[in-house]
């Protein structure tokens, strides 16, 4: 579009003090078609100016109680004047004024004696620049107008807000009515009506919009078949004006047609305006369609967002099972520690006991061969019930030691992490942990035979064998004699476990939702629904299935099969320990003083014995005694742990790498368990075997230093 900025006259102010030379002024400009208006106060001027903006303004550089310069400054504080072109009348246009002038924000400067015809030249210049600036701020506002009617299309997916938002906008061009046929897939046509309402509508109206309406959507409209509805507006009455119509873009066919009744013809500028806010319409209401078609399928979404839920409620089940098992392998650490020194003190204490039973015995027949009376007290009865106390103390430390063990093999569930995996010894520290609960529900029948091992990640596996043997306990009845059977045992190439009740069944209605996600029979708060669909995915997850057979009244068996690692029966190996050596010199480093005591009273007969309390002690020792054969050091300490004292080893006493144990009730940090997995090191658990920490001593002390061999085979984490 071209518009011509360079002829239209316009609104002129002239100020300046001489009134001869504003005559001259006014009438020069006034023959060439421009409205003048000529003030000669300086201050009417701002007065004027601050009601009205005129399209330029010619000042005199010099005026009584304000200059032209003085003013210009002014008028440049005054709202909406940033861009009104001054021009500045002078006799003097030296360097400094006209620097002065720029400064002040004055647009040009002219000689008072300058022919008319400059003076008309300066004038359509800054005219022209004027008609620019205004159109700049018309485009400006006009494209703030539109992204505002953006964003609020942005704000909705619903067709009818779309084309309520629509109404607002159109409201700007002045109309008194807006029509609105939309077309839909599986409903008859709707006409919406803005400012008028469908009742007020003539027939004549009516045949009008749908002919129109239907020649631009490519459709047959027929009045009857049109759904009228009224959305009320603050507009003014309908007044006649003919309509103004459009047809918003769609793929593959229009569905959306508009027309509307202006109070007053439309401009260029404002039809082009128009037609922007209905481009900027039709994707929303394209998109409001796509998103009622997606709402239409709303079953299957939620179905869809029940799985998601159903999910995360099992990832929160499998967090909680492995803070749970957090905690089983920090109270096992805590555990362990004590009870290692307790178990070895008491070993220690039997042997002190057959010494002393030796010495009484042999007093008691010096004293009968002298003829003199025994006391009252029985010696006899105190060193058989002396023995009697310390094996019932080590067998009820030993239970506590098995119970610990059993805890720790939950104490890692979920790692991820797949290795060789001993169903058996699974398998029968599930029931050990469980034995204090099922012996208060049935009887326990056991036949547990050797079976290969599989590959896999053996906390899920212990979770299985828990869900599957606590659910089979549950299921038999209050006041029923209740029997569970487990069955370990080899078929083909797979590794069989079973667990049988005699509970009363599972109903064929049941049955076949056993394995959802939250489906549950116990009562509400007693059961989450996830332990069998937890179990069916974890042996999925290793390769397995799970069976069930059940008869309503008589019991259930669920049987897991589970490809084995190897068929070949592991052969059991006997070890013997060789005879002690006393020369062999054993540093034990850790931060249990009563474990420290422990270790010297077990092995100080048998070995030469070094005791370091703590990381820091023992690498002391460790560079003052270059005659250690073996280190036994605790993992976790403080200050310096046992981390960091193999480090030490590994770089000033390399003579011990392969002869470094590494003593622990439990590596719980995931720091720690991958030390042990990368260097390989022997591990000794505690409560410690006396017979295993003195066959290591003998055997490091009888090979040359700097091999391998002797040391025990370091166990799986």
């Amino acid at each position: 579009m071209s518009i011509d900025l360079g002829v239209a006259p316009g609104a002129i102010l002239i100020v300046d003090d001489d009134e001869d030379h504003l005559a001259l002024l006014a009438q020069q400009l006034t023959g060439q078609g421009h409205r003048i208006q000529t003030l000669s106060d300086p201050f009417k001027a701002l007065d004027a100016l601050a009601r009205s903006t005129p399209d330029v303004v010619l000042l005199d550089q010099r005026m009584p109680g304000l200059s032209g310069l003085d003013i210009c400054r002014r008028i440049r504080a005054l709202p909406d004047h940033e861009f009104l072109p001054v021009i500045l009348l002078t006799n003097d246009a030296s360097l400094d004024v006209s620097a002065a002038a720029v400064a002040a924000g004055v647009n040009d400067f002219l000689d008072k004696s300058a022919p008319s015809e400059i003076l008309r030249l300066r004038i359509t210049a800054a005219l022209r620049a004027k008609r620019l600036a205004d159109l700049a701020a018309r485009r400006f506002e006009e494209q703030s107008y539109l992204a505002r009617v953006a964003e609020d299309l942005a704000n909705s997916l619903a067709e009818d807000a779309l084309l309520a938002t629509a109404a607002r906008a159109i409201g700007r061009f002045e109309v008194s009515a807006l029509y609105v046929i939309v077309l839909s897939e599986q409903e008859r046509p709707q006409l919406l009506s803005f400012g008028v309402d469908p009742v007020e509508i003539d027939r004549e109206r009516l045949d009008t919009l749908l002919h129109l309406a239907q020649s631009a959507l490519r459709t047959n409209l027929h009045p009857d078949e049109v759904a009228l509805q009224h959305l009320p507006v603050d507009w003014p009455p309908s007044v006649g004006r003919p309509l103004i119509h459009r047809v918003l873009r769609a793929n593959p066919r229009p569905r959306v047609w508009l027309a509307i009744e202006p109070t007053h013809p439309l401009d260029d500028d404002e039809l082009r305006l128009f037609d922007a806010v209905t481009d900027r319409l039709a994707a929303p209401l394209e998109n409001a369609r796509l998103y009622a078609k997606v709402s239409a399928a709303h079953e299957e979404i939620a179905a869809t967002l029940e799985k998601l839920r159903q999910a995360q409620a099992s990832l929160v089940h499998t967090e909680k099972m492995a803070s749970i098992g957090q905690l089983a392998a920090g109270v096992a650490h805590e555990i362990n520690n004590p009870l290692a020194f307790v178990i070895s003190n008491l070993n220690v204490l039997r042997e002190y006991a057959r010494d002393l039973a030796q010495i009484v015995r042999f007093y008691r027949r010096e004293v009968r061969s002298d003829g003199t009376h025994p006391s009252t007290l029985d010696p006899e009865f105190l060193i058989s019930d002396l023995e009697s106390l310390i094996s019932e103390s080590l067998e009820g430390s030993n239970r506590v030691h098995g119970i610990v063990k059993n805890l720790k093999s939950f104490a890692h569930s979920g790692t991820g992490t797949y290795e060789e995996v001993e169903v058996q010894s699974a398998v029968e520290s599930t029931l050990n942990l469980l034995g204090g609960e099922l012996k208060q529900r049935c009887v326990v029948y056991r036949d547990i035979q050797p079976v290969s091992s599989v590959r896999g990640d053996r906390g899920k596996l212990n979770q299985v064998f828990l869900n599957l043997i606590v659910n089979a306990s549950e299921a038999i009845p209050t006041g029923r004699e209740g029997r569970l059977w487990v069955r370990l045992f080899m078929e083909s190439n797979e590794v069989v476990f079973q667990v049988e009740d005699n509970g009363t069944g599972i109903p064929p209605t049941v049955r076949a939702k056993i394995f959802e996600p939250f489906f549950t029979t116990k009562a509400v708060g007693r059961g989450t629904g996830l332990g069998l669909a937890i179990t069916d995915e974890i042996i999925r997850q290793h390769g397995g299935r799970i069976t069930v057979d059940t008869e309503e009244g008589r019991g259930t068996t669920f049987t897991v099969r589970l490809p084995a690692r190897d068929t070949r029966p592991m052969p059991s190996i006997e070890l013997h320990a060789p005879p002690d050596d006393p020369t062999a010199v054993a540093l034990f480093i850790d931060d249990e003083r009563f474990l420290l005591n422990a270790f010297k009273r077990a092995f100080g007969k048998s070995s030469q014995i070094r005791l370091a309390q703590g990381g820091e002690e023992g690498i002391r020792l460790l560079e003052e005694h270059p005659d250690v054969d073996v280190v036994f050091c605790d993992l976790l300490m403080p200050r310096v742990s046992g981390m960091e004292v193999y480090q030490w080893v590994c770089e000033h006493r390399p003579d011990l790498v392969d002869r470094f144990v590494i003593l622990t009730a439990g590596a719980n940090d995931d720091k720690y368990r991958e030390f042990l997995q990368t260097t390989r090191l022997p591990v000794i658990h505690k409560p410690f075997s006396v017979h295993e920490v003195q066959e290591t001593i003998n055997r490091c002390a009888r090979r040359p230093k700097g091999g391998t061999a002797g040391l025990p085979a370091r166990p799986h984490q």
